[in-house]
């Protein structure tokens, strides 16, 4: 006799016996469990003992069997529905493709993957409350799942809902606890991953012992320097006297000017990373992206822009002017209007970004939000589709405040990976043999350029 198992709509255990649907329906002496046909108006029934063996059975149906077509289709559709459910932020087509088998492949069609995809989405939907249309309704939502909503480690996880700025903020208390420990924050925003109506979510991660760990996130209506400082406000007032003696952030003038409104006396720095992103955002615009990825003498010229940050502020100017510009290839336009921009945006001290905004002579690499990039980018692989329904944006956020508990546990005995202790080796040694005159200002420029320039933009 054929049987196999399967889950029913309303993900209730079924088993499948030749074709037949049959359902659980009581408990009799001796632990023997009664199953009946599917079908109400069937008198079909068997009995299985405690070792789940037939000891009883009617098998004569007053129907046809189920054709194997929507059996399989049922099946892999209330599996995959189960598991919807259990990981709400893994993608629907693999979902599906974990509950195809070799059966399965060979029987179902497009139109039946097109169903259970439907069920999938439906199923999810059915969880969470009506999506709000604007922020009004939003607000109005939010009091009701405050309460609802906790960490794994039962901690409040809504924090704030600013009705008035329309800005909803996320943390713990341990992670306000873990955030006053560290010397350096980093502040990164993302749009893809955002929920509507919210135009940005905004995360602030904190730097010990060589590990960044997410720990206030914020949904923010805009990108406006009132946002910003509303959000500093609101960690502010949340960390007593704290104030951090680093800040790392992006080259956005609202976050510099909101930052030191709320902080005046912490030391402000902009990102490595976000730095050679718009030179080379520049240099594609100018029409030099293909001239710095061919070797040749133009890309070893434009390659040497990416040594800048690694010199001390008041050094800048005289390299670029004495070092980088004596080199500057002669009747070329396209490089004299990328140095021009250089010149003007960031290596003047009245420039937008001053140097001491992005230099630095140190053997450091944490100079960089770097991590805070691959943080959005794995977030944004939790979602099936940009801007998420906000209620699964809100679960996936738990997801990961769960591993941030385990980063805080491990910042106790980290261990910086080797390739990062190799860079910051070979940083220090070449200050060295800077400082000590071994190798002059565009030997060193040179070196460590050709050593860190971005891969990825």
């Amino acid at each position: 006799m054929n049987s196999k198992n399967m889950l029913s709509e309303k993900l209730k255990p079924l088993r499948v016996v030749n074709n037949y649907k049959f359902r659980f329906y009581r408990t009799l002496a001796n632990d023997v469990q009664r199953w009946v046909c599917c079908k109400k108006t069937c008198n079909a029934a068997i009995k299985y003992d405690v070792n789940g063996t037939i000891c009883e059975q009617n098998t004569t149906h007053n129907h046809e069997p189920d054709d194997l077509q929507s059996i399989l289709r049922q099946k892999v559709s209330n599996s995959a529905k189960r598991k919807a459910v259990e990981q709400f932020s893994e993608r629907p087509s693999k979902i599906i493709h974990s509950e195809m088998s070799s059966t399965a492949l060979s029987v179902l069609d497009s139109n039946d993957i097109s169903l259970i995809r439907k069920n999938i989405h439906t199923t999810r939907m059915n969880i969470y409350p009506k999506l709000p249309r604007d922020f009004p309704q939003l607000h109005a939502t939010l009091p009701d799942v405050i309460n609802k909503i906790q960490t794994k480690n039962n901690e409040k996880w809504i924090f704030i809902n600013d009705v008035q700025n329309n800005i909803v903020c996320f943390t713990t208390q341990i992670n306000l606890d873990f955030l006053k420990q560290c010397d350096s924050i980093f502040m990164d925003g993302t749009f893809s991953s955002c929920p509507f109506p919210f135009k940005q979510l905004f995360v602030i991660h904190g730097f010990k012992n060589s590990s960044y760990i997410p720990l206030f996130f914020s949904l923010l209506p805009s990108k406006c320097h009132n946002a910003y400082k509303t959000v500093l406000d609101h960690l502010k007032n949340h960390l007593c006297d704290y104030i951090p003696n680093r800040v790392f952030s992006d080259f956005e003038q609202a976050i510099h000017t909101a930052i030191k409104d709320v902080w005046p006396t912490t030391n402000l720095k902009a990102c490595r990373f976000h730095l050679g992103q718009a030179w080379f955002r520049k240099m594609q615009s100018l029409g030099l992206a293909k001239p710095y990825m061919k070797p040749g003498e133009m890309s070893e010229y434009l390659k040497l822009f990416f040594g800048l940050p690694f010199l001390r502020p008041d050094e800048v100017d005289d390299c670029f002017v004495t070092d980088i510009m004596a080199l500057l290839p002669p009747n070329n336009s396209k490089l004299t209007a990328f140095t021009d921009y250089i010149l003007e945006v960031y290596v003047r001290e009245d420039s937008r970004y001053p140097p001491s905004l992005w230099a630095e002579c140190s053997s450091s690499i944490t100079r960089t939000t770097n991590a805070c990039e691959s943080f959005h980018s794995k977030l944004n692989s939790m979602f099936y589709h940009s801007h998420p329904n906000i209620f699964i944006f809100i679960d996936a956020l738990n997801e990961i405040q769960t591993n941030g508990y385990l980063k805080m546990n491990c910042t106790k005995n980290s261990r910086v990976n080797k390739k990062s202790i190799e860079k910051e080796h070979f940083l220090a040694q070449q200050i060295q043999y800077y400082e000590e005159g071994e190798i002059n200002r565009l030997e060193f420029l040179k070196s460590i350029s050709f050593k860190f320039i971005p891969t990825k933009f």
